[in-house]
């Protein structure tokens, strides 16, 4: 009884990890999906100068506006990974603009 438990806890693991991702809902987050490995994504988050984790935070609006310097380093990057893999270029203003600003 327990190894078919076992079972049915895994299909329902693998069924839900086949279902499609929500539209992202940045477009940080977005450029991350479109890179494809984690390979690329890590390539990525070195050339904006931080790492994949902090990039998904930033793009899933988990933390507030990154610095400038950083954002710099996340445009400059897109453009890099542009020229590479073909992927969207993402400004400093569309990352100043992509969450929703908390004024309370």
């Amino acid at each position: 009884m327990r190894e078919l438990l076992r079972k049915c806890e895994m299909s329902a693991t693998i069924l839900a990890m086949r279902q499609p991702l929500p539209p992202p809902s940045t477009p940080l987050l977005a450029l991350l999906r479109q890179l494809g490995t984690d390979e690329r994504r890590t390539d990525f988050a070195v050339l904006a100068g931080t790492t994949t984790a902090y990039l998904y935070q930033l793009a899933t609006c988990k933390r507030g506006a990154c610095r400038s310097r950083l954002a710099k380093g996340i445009s400059d990057a897109s453009v890099e990974m542009h020229k590479r893999h073909g992927t969207a270029v993402i400004t400093m203003d569309t990352l100043a603009s992509m969450c929703p600003v908390d004024r309370g």
